[in-house]
């Protein structure tokens, strides 16, 4: 759950944490089948943000499923040893 906003009055926000296709399956749409089932879920349920980050080979993907750049900068931290 995240604060509510505007667009996400309830706190209620997907991630896509990775989309992975074993090398010997690629090109045949299983990744395209499986990232449409996902994105109809949440539309399912009913939330309206879903973020993830993209892949250079895979951002075409996304981009036809309607993601776009949300602003802003992703920045890490890790805690020094």
């Amino acid at each position: 759950m995240h604060l509510p906003g505007p667009s996400t009055t309830d706190g209620r926000r997907g991630h896509i944490g990775s989309v992975c296709t074993d090398e010997a399956a690629r090109r045949q749409g299983h990744a395209r089948r499986v990232f449409g089932a996902l994105v109809a879920w949440f539309d399912e349920i009913g939330v309206v943000r879903v973020d993830l980050r993209a892949t250079p080979m895979a951002a075409n993907l996304y981009r036809e499923a309607g993601f776009r750049p949300h602003g802003g900068e992703a920045l890490t931290r890790f805690r020094s040893r």
